[in-house]
């Protein structure tokens, strides 16, 4: 839920972290390498997260979002060592004076030092860009002729209190392949992205075999990457 900077008399142990089940652990990895090492398992990385903060002129802080599963610096880049809160396991939060006040979904409340500017906007962004995320893929599969429903993971979480915003922000979540392909190009993305040849079929025809040997998850992710 929690990944936070560690530096209190033990050189060897760099970061803190706080998981669902309340279970607090030391490791010696910083949390930008943390962070790092969980973006490159990831299909959508901080790049394209980078493009979408971009879109809504929001430069600061760049997110590692998933659909539901998002993470949130609460200072500095993803370049730096800072904290990171799991948002989908953020229930509400109270923002005073120079802290913040998390209430996680299993009921534990943590409070931390805060120097940023409306955490309220930021859980904003990231809740539209997860927004963009999963409306992306359904289109996709209706490209494909494939109806799919998407249901929320954590569906008692703040990024889905936004869920049924008509904001400035939220408008620009596509409905049609056609807002997809709009969006894409307003992005500024590569025609040769994947994203973009799945809203568009411009896919090549490839037969199942040819994939059927990726049993690594990551080889996987890497040779759709390529596509």
């Amino acid at each position: 839920m929690l990944i936070l900077p560690f530096n209190q008399q033990r050189p060897t142990k760099k970061s803190l972290i706080l998981n669902q089940d309340n279970q607090l652990q030391l490791t010696p990895y910083s949390t930008r390498q943390l962070i790092q090492h969980y973006n490159h398992q990831q299909l959508i990385d901080f790049s394209q997260t980078r493009h979408l903060c971009r879109y809504f002129d929001h430069h600061r802080k760049i997110p590692q979002i998933n659909g539901d599963y998002q993470l949130l610096p609460l200072g500095g880049t993803a370049h730096q060592n800072t904290s990171w809160v799991a948002l989908h396991y953020v229930a509400a939060f109270e923002q005073f004076d120079s802290h913040v006040l998390f209430r996680f979904l299993n009921g534990t409340t943590a409070e931390l030092n805060y120097y940023g500017q409306q955490l309220e906007t930021e859980i904003h962004h990231c809740a539209a860009i997860g927004r963009i995320l999963r409306a992306s893929l359904r289109l996709c599969s209706l490209s494909f002729g494939y109806d799919i429903t998407i249901h929320a993971r954590f569906p008692d979480s703040i990024i889905h209190q936004y869920d049924n915003c008509t904001c400035s922000r939220c408008q620009k979540i596509p409905q049609t392949t056609a807002d997809l392909v709009q969006l894409l190009d307003e992005l500024e993305i590569n025609k040769s992205n994947y994203i973009y040849k799945a809203a568009t079929q411009a896919f090549p025809e490839c037969p199942l075999h040819e994939f059927a040997w990726y049993n690594d998850v990551n080889v996987f992710i890497k040779q759709l990457r390529r596509l």
